[in-house]
């Protein structure tokens, strides 16, 4: 049976931080609380998978940059696929905390809904090496049914499905397919991250904002 890894952070806090390339100079270590150690220790890892690819990438080297000693991360994490399964959830959280946080600012679900969407496009401008680490998922794990970023999206999907539903209520939403309106932008979202990171393409946020306007203007009444 095919297991569908859907890590928490508080669930996967036994996996986190790294440093590879050339000598490492390891950190001094300090005592931290053990949530904090495995958060940074995750942070760590994230960087250096992305930089240096899975296999490639040993736990001492990660170890070294957290600045715990390599039993420390196995205790948190218990193998390096645990670790990097959980270096991705953080990253997942990160963006869906973003995002929500960005939408709540408003009461009008049109303005929830671009304000969630330019928080989504800022992430990955911020922080391209994530892209890098959906890819990596999908060429060491394809005995996963289905990738975390999408088991995630559909695990909080009801939320901005019910935003659709608003704008469909109100006579805003040309189609009373709510599913469908939300798997579109949906790919038009994931499009735009994998093209701007991994193509080098110049696409910034405020051009994310122009390809938005298309999109409103396709499934919105006048």
């Amino acid at each position: 049976t095919t297991e569908i890894y859907t890590l928490s952070l508080h669930d996967a806090l036994p996996i986190f931080h790294m440093g590879i390339g050339g000598p490492c100079v390891k950190k001094k270590r300090t005592h931290k609380p053990s949530e904090e150690r495995s958060a940074d220790i995750l942070r760590v890892a994230s960087r250096l998978f992305a930089e240096h690819g899975y296999r490639s990438l040993d736990v001492q080297d990660v170890a070294d940059g957290a600045g715990v000693g390599k039993g420390t991360v196995y205790r948190c994490f218990p193998s390096k696929e645990a670790l990097f399964l959980a270096a991705l959830q953080l990253n997942l959280d990160d963006l869906r905390n973003q995002v929500d946080a960005a939408a709540s600012e408003h009461a009008d679900p049109l303005e929830q809904l671009t304000a969630g969407m330019r928080a989504y496009v800022t992430f990955f401008e911020q922080r391209p090496e994530v892209v890098e680490l959906f890819i990596q998922e999908r060429a060491e794990f394809r005995d996963q049914q289905v990738p975390l970023y999408f088991a995630n999206r559909d695990r909080h999907r009801q939320r901005w499905l019910h935003i659709f539903q608003q704008l469909a209520q109100s006579g805003q939403l040309a189609t009373e397919d709510v599913n469908a309106a939300f798997e579109m932008l949906g790919c038009l979202l994931y499009g735009f991250a994998l093209s701007r990171n991994l193509h080098d393409m110049d696409l910034s946020s405020d051009q994310f904002e122009h390809i938005f306007r298309f999109f409103l203007r396709g499934v919105l009444n006048a």
